[in-house]
C-alpha cells in the first residue's frame, strides 16, 4: 500500500480507494476484509471478481464496495454465480442505490477489463474495446463520486445501473426458486396427473445432492377424496435445498457463490394410472414423454430472460466473432428402469465428445422410469436454461490457449 502511494505521487491521501480486476480483485477483497478496511477510507471496487467467501461477507463489508461484472463474463464472476449477492444486497429504497451494489454491464466480457488480453475460457465481448472501456470507467466513476459526494446525478446513475441489473437477476432468482423449493417437481407431477390434477394434493421434499443411494420413492394415498402425493426431489450440480436465495437476507443466511443453477432436477413422481386407480377410475393411460414436455416447459420458462439476451441468442452474430447460439433439440424420454436414480441428466457443450454430432445443436433427452407405482424424470432445470441462454449456448466460441481444451462439461 505504501509503495503504491509513493508511485502515485500522492503522499497524503485523504480517501484511499482499492480496486482490482479478476485475481487482482480477489487480492483487493482479501486485503480489505483482513484489515477491516484499514487505511482504505474511500471504498473498494472489484472488476470481474467477487467477495469471498459468500454474500454474507458483502453485507458486513468494512467499506462501500462495487462488484462490477460484464454480462458475458464466463468465469468465476459469471452473473449466475453472483445472483445470491444481488438478492442479498438489493437497494433499500427505489431512489437510493445499495452501499455495496452488484452492477451488470451489457455486452461486456471479463477480457474487456484487461484490454488486449483475451482471458482463456472467457466469451468474446459484444462491444468495441473503446465502448466497453467507457462503460467500465463510467460505472466506476459514478460509484466513487456517489460515495464521496452523494451527488444527485451519481445517485441517479447508480439507481439506473441497479434497475438494469435487476432485469437480469430478478427473473433468474425466480427461476432458481422453482428448483430450490421443489416447485418444478410439483409442476411436473401436476402435468403427469393430467385430467386428475384437480384431485391431487402435492407436497415435494427436496433432498441433498448426492442422496441417490437412499433417495426415497414417492408415495400416494387417498385421503378425503384427494390423492395426497409426496414427490421426492434431488437436484445435482447447483444450489442445495437450504440455499434459499430469495429469502437469504431475512433468514440471516446467504449461500456460497457456486454456479447456483442445478444441472438436473430429479423428480420421483406417481403415474397417472396409479392416481386414477386410487380414485376408483379405470383404464387411465399414463402420460407420454412427460419429461420431454417438462423440458420444453423449462425452455419456455427460460425465456423470462431480458429481451436483449433473447435477441442475442437469436442473432447470427451474438458477440465479436462468435458462432450463433447452440440450438436446442428435445428428444423423447430415455427409459432407464432401475438405473434412473443414479443417472442425473447432464448436457455437454463446447466440443465435448459426448455432445450431439449435429453441428450447432444439442439434444436434451431425460432419463426416466415408469412402473406401476412411479413415473419419474431427470429434468433440465429452468434456471439452467436461463444460464444456457446467457452463456453456454456460445461455449464453442470461448477464448482458448494452447494449453486449454475447448471442451467443457457443464
Amino acid at each position: 500500500m505504501t509503495a503504491g502511494r509513493k508511485a502515485s505521487g500522492i503522499t497524503d491521501p485523504k480517501k484511499t480507494w482499492m480496486a482490482g480486476h479478476s485475481l487482482g480483485g480477489a487480492e483487493a477483497d482479501t486485503y480489505m476484509q483482513a484489515n477491516k478496511g484499514g487505511d482504505i477510507g474511500g471504498g473498494g471496487m472489484l472488476w470481474g471478481a467477487q467477495i469471498l467467501p459468500n454474500a454474507a461477507a458483502m453485507l458486513k463489508y468494512p467499506v462501500p464496495v462495487l462488484t462490477l461484472v460484464g454480462d458475458l463474463d464466463y468465469g468465476s464472476a459469471r452473473l449466475t454465480k453472483l445472483s445470491p449477492y444481488w438478492a442479498a444486497g438489493v437497494r433499500e429504497t427505489a431512489n437510493d442505490p445499495a452501499r455495496s451494489p452488484v452492477v451488470v454491464l451489457q455486452n461486456v466480457d471479463h477480457s474487456d477489463m484487461c484490454e488486449t488480453f483475451k482471458v482463456p475460457g472467457d466469451l468474446p465481448s459484444a462491444s468495441p474495446p473503446d465502448v466497453a472501456t467507457a462503460k467500465i470507467a463510467a460505472a466506476s466513476a459514478a460509484f466513487m463520486s456517489r460515495i464521496i459526494t452523494g451527488n444527485d446525478e451519481d445517485i441517479k446513475t447508480m439507481v439506473e445501473h441497479d434497475k438494469f441489473t435487476e432485469q437480469f437477476m430478478k427473473p433468474l432468482n425466480e427461476a432458481l426458486a422453482q428448483e430450490q423449493k421443489g416447485d418444478w417437481c410439483t409442476k411436473a407431477q401436476l402435468y403427469i396427473a393430467g385430467t386428475y390434477a384437480s384431485k391431487v394434493k402435492i407436497s415435494t421434499t427436496v433432498h441433498p445432492d448426492g442422496y441417490f443411494s437412499s433417495w426415497p420413492a414417492p408415495t400416494a394415498a387417498l385421503e378425503g377424496g384427494l390423492v395426497h402425493i409426496e414427490v421426492s426431489e434431488v437436484n445435482t450440480g447447483g444450489a442445495k435445498p437450504a440455499d434459499d436465495t430469495l429469502g437469504a437476507t431475512a433468514k440471516g443466511f446467504v449461500p456460497p457463490p457456486g454456479r447456483v443453477t442445478a444441472i438436473s432436477v430429479g423428480c420421483r413422481m406417481i403415474p397417472r394410472a396409479k392416481i386414477a386407480e386410487l380414485l376408483g377410475e379405470k383404464d387411465a393411460a399414463n402420460a407420454e414423454n412427460p419429461c420431454r414436455a417438462m423440458n420444453e416447459k423449462a425452455w419456455a420458462d427460460g425465456q423470462r430472460a431480458p429481451a436483449y439476451i433473447l435477441a442475442r441468442y437469436n442473432s447470427s452474430t451474438p458477440c465479436n466473432g462468435c458462432e450463433p447460439g447452440l440450438k436446442v433439440v428435445f428428444g423423447d424420454d430415455n427409459e432407464l428402469g432401475s438405473e434412473f436414480k443414479k443417472t442425473p441428466f447432464h448436457y455437454y457443450v463446447g466440443g465435448d465428445t459426448q455432445a450431439p454430432a449435429v453441428s450447432g445443436k444439442f439434444t436434451i433427452a431425460s432419463p426416466t422410469t415408469l412402473t406401476d407405482s412411479e413415473h419419474s424424470c431427470q429434468l433440465m432445470s429452468p434456471a439452467r436454461f436461463y444460464d444456457f441462454l446467457v452463456f453456454d449456448a456460445y461455449a464453442a466460441s470461448r477464448y482458448v490457449s494452447s494449453q486449454t481444451s475447448a471442451a467443457m462439461v457443464v
